[in-house]
């Protein structure tokens, strides 16, 4: 990790996203450790401006889990949380995630922000979901008013980019193009 880290900054890198094939957060430990590693290169001069965690944002619900780790990861050089959104209705979100309750995106706006860190929204583009201009739109304007106005978004596909069962028609992805 550090050879890539070092690497990449060399050859024009200006963000490092954490993310894993599940939830970073779910093993904050390890999630600790990686931030070390960077630091420990940002500060022999492979420093990004942009360090963002990709979370599904469950745990950032809980204030305490919070406080006991926000302020230690800042320090270590985050300074963004990436919320993956499948919908903007808590209740369809904890169905995504397949969980019984979804934390309100406003304490978890909340319990980042009290810590010195931005929020950006990554709104996952899924058919029969957010897959549509209006949709977007919609999303869009109810972000806004839960708090989160830095939002990204890309559709859902296959982890090697390809399309899935999932993937919204290429017509629609141009629409919400479009519109933007």
């Amino acid at each position: 990790m550090e050879s890539a880290i070092k690497l990449s900054a060399r050859y024009g890198g200006w963000s490092l996203s954490l993310t894993s094939s599940g939830e970073p957060t779910a093993d904050p430990e390890a999630l600790t450790n990686a931030l070390k590693i960077y630091k420990k290169c940002a500060d022999q001069g492979a420093y990004f401006p942009n360090v963002n965690l990709f979370s599904n944002g469950i745990l950032l619900g809980d204030e305490a889990f919070c406080n006991k780790y926000l302020d230690v990861w800042r320090e270590l050089g985050l300074n963004n949380i990436a919320l993956s959104i499948h919908d903007v209705e808590e209740q369809k979100q904890a169905k995504a995630y397949n969980i019984e309750r979804y934390p309100e995106f406003e304490k978890i706006i909340q319990n980042i922000e009290k810590h010195g860190l931005g929020v950006r929204g990554t709104l996952l583009l899924r058919k029969n979901g957010i897959d549509n201009p209006s949709k977007y739109e919609s999303a869009v304007k109810i972000l806004f008013k839960k708090g989160i106005t830095n939002i990204t978004s890309w559709p859902i596909g296959n982890p090697d980019g390809s399309r899935s069962e999932f993937t919204p028609s290429r017509w629609n992805l141009f629409n919400i193009q479009r519109w933007l």
